[in-house]
């Protein structure tokens, strides 16, 4: 079937409005330098004046120029992070030797080097109760060595070492949280930035499962009491931590969803906005996993006004290459998650993907689409069974992508004065498809069903 598309008028408007640039720091205030003292004069043999009156006093020093004006320090984590959790593939199945084999398999496959450098540790990683001294111990039988080895193999690895926590008093596997138990005794927050800063963590993933919400509280300042609190720990534990926060999940069907949105970014870089990727079933490997590719990408797409550097909506993990999802899936995801400038955090067997995988993952085009400087968000137009997603680049070019979640191939196109160019009567442009590395003519594809084609466009005067 052919597509009709809606007057680009409306997609320029949404584009516009896809969340501003980030809010500036307030400029700190220096102290006045001190007056410099003037210098002695060096001694002379010329006599005074004849006149007996007293010798003009030196010239004074001119004045140092002002202090260059400093450019605003770039935000953490100015472009989505990327990287590999094993949360869903292996959920609590993980050990030591299935953590560095991915890491391994990110190294062997250039992965890393395309930006895939952050390598996290799950749930389940830690021992039923704390030690002696209140601090977190890993579980000896899946870490042997511990979690500070662990950092350290990684980062000799040149990749970032991940970690999760909870911000109740377990996490939603049951093992000992950060936050605060039912009854208000103290929480874990400090203590546990601390112990993570001295064992090399560089990214602190902190669910919501079992946040206490105090009588009189409501619990929206509940969970922003509790990620105020950790965020406020990593900033004094003497260590850069990029800080994924996942209180907006826990309000997705709340009518207060947006209002947490929010203020979630004064926190944190990252954020989980709802329902968990579907996780690979060992017992039903080739259930598909596609509809909640859809739904993901579904809450996400209009949430874009939240989105800018520094801050990053996350619709969760990449699974391209694992079971229960075709290739073909596998690029749509990829595609529409770089469309979105969501996080690009793979979480599948990395040691037993293909050369095609890995290459598909890899696709640098895609990727430099994700981690564009501007950080916009596309605006999208939804279809009935094709959506159109553009989004401005920076530099001016535009990517586009045409994402069919029909049932049957659809014949799509749109001519570049949609894009929101310059209007310009001799420019040319220049058009790459991104998957095929073709360049034609026209803006213009045959997807197949679950199937998304991807554009880079370029106008030239």
């Amino acid at each position: 079937m052919r597509i009709a598309l809606v007057p680009f008028a409306a997609i320029v408007s949404a584009a516009l409005a896809c969340g501003g640039p980030a809010e500036a720091p307030a400029p700190q205030q220096q102290e006045p330098a001190a007056a410099p003292r003037p210098a002695s004069p060096p001694p002379t043999d010329e006599p005074g004046p004849v006149d007996g009156g007293t010798p003009a006093p030196p010239a004074p020093d001119p004045a140092p120029p002002p202090p260059a004006a400093r450019p605003p320090p770039a935000p953490l984590a100015a472009t989505p992070p990327m990287g590999w959790n094993d949360w869903a593939h292996y959920q609590c199945w993980i050990s030591e030797q299935i953590i560095l084999d991915n890491a391994a398999a990110l190294v062997s496959s250039s992965l890393s080097k395309k930006g895939y450098d952050t390598v996290t540790v799950d749930d389940c990683w830690m021992a039923g109760s704390r030690d002696a001294n209140g601090d977190l111990v890993a579980d000896s039988a899946k870490f042997p060595h511990g979690m500070a080895w662990l950092g350290a193999q990684l980062h000799a690895m040149g990749l970032k070492f991940g970690i999760y926590e909870d911000a109740g008093a377990t996490t939603c596997g049951g093992y000992p949280g950060s936050g605060q138990p039912d009854g208000g005794a103290p929480d874990h927050f400090a203590q546990d930035a601390r112990l993570f800063a001295s064992w090399g963590v560089d990214y602190l993933k902190l669910d919501g499962c079992f946040v206490w919400i105090p009588p009189g509280k409501s619990k929206e300042q509940a969970y922003r009491d509790a990620y105020s609190a950790q965020s406020a720990a990593l900033a004094a534990s003497g260590r850069t931590i990029v800080f994924s926060e996942s209180t907006p999940a826990y309000f997705q069907h709340d009518s207060n969803w947006d209002s947490v949105l929010g203020w979630v970014g004064r926190y944190g870089q990252l954020w989980r906005l709802g329902e968990d990727i579907q996780i690979y079933d060992a017992w039903n490997p080739s259930a598909s996993r596609w509809a909640s590719v859809l739904n993901n990408y579904g809450y996400t797409r209009d949430k874009g006004r939240f989105t800018h550097p520094g801050n990053w909506n996350d619709p969760d993990f990449i699974i391209g290459g694992d079971p229960g999802i075709s290739a073909e899936e596998a690029r749509s995801q990829f595609s529409l998650w770089a469309m979105m400038s969501a996080p690009l955090i793979l979480s599948s067997d990395l040691t037993n993907a293909t050369q095609a995988t890995a290459a598909m993952l890899g696709n640098s085009d895609v990727i430099a689409i994700d981690q564009d400087a501007l950080g916009e968000p596309a605006a999208v137009t939804v279809g009935s069974a094709v959506d159109v997603l553009i989004k401005r680049l920076d530099g001016g070019d535009r990517a586009v992508a045409f994402f069919n979640h029909g049932s049957g191939a659809a014949a799509v196109s749109i001519s570049a004065d949609q894009l929101g160019f310059d209007a310009c009567s001799d420019c040319t442009y220049h058009v790459k498809n991104l998957w095929d590395g073709a360049s034609p003519a026209q803006i213009s594809a045959m997807v197949p069903s679950h199937g998304t084609a991807l554009f880079r466009v370029s106008q030239t005067h």
